[in-house]
């Protein structure tokens, strides 16, 4: 098993994992690489993901976004994008609740466009223990299209 982790004000997650097939020994390589259609949340947590174009739609409509990470809890995603899109791609997903999202700016942001959500009036300003739910396959759609972000930060449980 070969794991690349870099963790800083990016985080970049690569997994390389050799699987061992039964019967003749071989080995069936597999490699998870990030994107929305097919990207997998993290057991409990979300995908960030950044695009320059307003899109709507089920979250597999994202292709073109570019994905800056994965987490659970509170975590700072960093990519300049006019928007930001927090997923929960997975089949069979745990919930996920999100609190709050700041921007570099220090500004907080409601939601945009959302998918499979309940309670988004609660993602209005700073973390205060009242959750956004995203479900399986859903997503919240963040505009900072006139804020030029250098990442964002979100307040998840």
């Amino acid at each position: 098993m070969k794991k690349n982790i870099l963790l800083n004000s990016i985080t970049i997650i690569t997994l390389m994992v050799l699987v061992n097939c039964s019967g003749g020994g071989d080995k069936d390589e597999f490699n998870s690489e990030a994107t929305v259609n097919g990207t997998v949340s993290p057991q409990n947590g979300y995908n960030v993901y950044g695009g320059n174009k307003e899109i709507a739609g089920p979250i597999s409509a994202f292709k073109s976004y570019t994905l800056i990470g994965q987490g659970t809890g509170t975590g700072t995603y960093t990519g300049s994008y006019e928007y930001y899109l927090i997923g929960n791609d997975g089949e069979g997903s745990i919930a996920i609740e999100i609190d709050a999202v700041m921007g570099s700016n220090n500004e907080y942001y409601p939601t945009g466009i959302t998918s499979n959500t309940s309670n988004y009036q609660n993602l209005d300003g700073a973390p205060d223990n009242q959750y956004l739910t995203i479900t399986e396959q859903g997503y919240i759609l963040i505009d900072a299209s006139n804020d030029n972000l250098t990442d964002i930060t979100i307040y998840a449980k």
